[in-house]
């Protein structure tokens, strides 16, 4: 089971990490393109197959390292495909490099990384994970609670169809039709505080527990919270520097997400710590002697 984990394991954290690492070296305001994209993910799954080769090495066989990596190559690019479909939107999913391409990089990188360790004439090391992995159990945790928060953040602003609305308001008293409304900001400009009322009752605005902007390389408008009105009428508003307006339109899972809990997001990127936890816990307490 634990090697079934190692060799898929890493395609999670490649879907994960590939919006997140475009978004923090691309220009503000960025767009995505699916090359861009695929090219970002491969290169993780090469690295992922470099590291995995070499594990691997005084355990297997070269042809079975490279059978296995290009079957799970193949589950990734799958994988990729399916998350610009289904769960951050991308309208263009043509151009890039080859598939076939992409598919082959990492099984090359597999075979380096198995002819590495075959030099390095390593001893096969025991099946028992060392007490050292919970450290980098971790690691893997704090790194997946950061990783998922920005991938639903940046995702979701990758997905957004329109952000702003056509006409927006801050006016006091205005009147509000029936349904869901945003109150929106500029981002370095955010209302201390923001309270609607009607007919003397104070309306719940639910905020984004993640950043959620316009992704704009100018001035940034960022989505302070929502609220929903079951019947129209007039409004009380005291939300200083704050705009109320139709929500932003989000295709895909990813709007519901911003305003998750953050223990749910917290919960899901530590899962992969945690699973590394309990694997070293399991097989250090048959094995009490490794360290």
């Amino acid at each position: 089971m634990g090697r079934i984990a190692a060799w898929v394991g890493w395609i999670p954290v490649s879907l994960v990490l590939t919006p997140v690492w475009l978004d923090g070296f691309k220009y503000e305001g960025y767009s995505p393109e699916i090359g861009d994209l695929r090219v970002t993910a491969t290169v993780i799954a090469a690295v992922a197959g470099l590291i995995l080769g070499f594990v691997h090495s005084t355990r297997a066989s070269l042809k079975l390292v490279l059978a296995v990596m290009a079957g799970v190559s193949v589950g990734h690019l799958v994988a990729d495909d399916l998350v610009y479909r289904s769960v951050i939107p991308i309208d263009d999913l043509h151009g890039g490099p080859s598939p076939v391409l992409l598919a082959l990089i990492p099984v090359v990188a597999a075979g380096l990384g198995f002819g590495v360790g075959k030099l390095a004439r390593r001893e096969p090391r025991s099946a028992v994970p060392g007490r050292r992995w919970y450290a980098v159990a971790v690691v893997a945790g704090l790194a997946g609670i950061s990783g998922v928060a920005d991938f639903v953040s940046v995702g979701a602003e990758w997905a957004t169809a329109r952000f702003h609305p056509a006409a927006t308001t801050d006016a006091p008293s205005p009147e509000l039709p029936a349904g869901r409304h945003a109150v929106f900001a500029t981002y370095n400009d955010q209302p201390p505080s923001c309270t609607i009322t009607v007919d003397g009752a104070d309306v719940p605005i639910s905020q984004p527990t993640v950043e959620f902007t316009d992704n704009s390389d100018s001035i940034v408008t960022v989505l302070y919270g929502v609220f929903d009105l079951p019947a129209g009428g007039p409004a009380d508003v005291d939300c200083p520097r704050g705009r109320i307006g139709d929500p932003p339109e989000i295709r895909g899972p990813l709007g519901e997400l911003i305003f998750a809990p953050a223990a749910l997001l917290w919960l899901l990127g530590a899962l992969p710590g945690a699973l590394i936890a309990v694997s070293v816990w399991v097989k250090t307490r048959k094995h009490p002697m490794s360290v």
